[in-house]
């Protein structure tokens, strides 16, 4: 019985964050941003050239979450970025569901500069 409760406690756990969500791309980090691009931000029609951001469904939006965290996890420098500013400005709240989080903004604020120069 002890396990069943702790059994339906992680997965209660899992389902709230987006590591529940998998990314269904194995290595390439450039289609994984582009999935997190594409669910995150759309054309500004106002604005050519520009983006705005979207609110994307729940699922759509942890599989877009979880790819941007592999491919950061993977070294991917415009993912690292984008980790770093929704970490250190909590831009993703509205978007994600994503605080502000100081820890992790400094987290990704040192992978980029070990991984990544300013033209990447």
């Amino acid at each position: 019985m002890k396990l069943w409760s702790i059994i339906l406690l992680a997965g209660s756990l899992l389902s709230n964050s987006s590591i529940a969500a998998e990314c269904p791309v194995e290595s390439d980090t450039e289609h994984m941003y582009s999935i997190f691009f594409r669910t995150a931000y759309k054309p500004n029609p106002e604005e050519p050239g520009t983006y705005i951001y979207q609110i994307p469904d729940k699922t759509k939006g942890n599989i877009a979450w979880a790819c941007l965290e592999k491919a950061a996890s993977l070294n991917s420098c415009p993912a690292i970025r984008s980790m770093e500013m929704y970490y250190k400005h909590g831009v993703g709240l509205k978007t994600f569901g994503i605080a502000a989080n100081p820890k992790k903004a400094e987290f990704y604020a040192n992978k980029r500069i070990k991984y990544c120069n300013n033209n990447t």
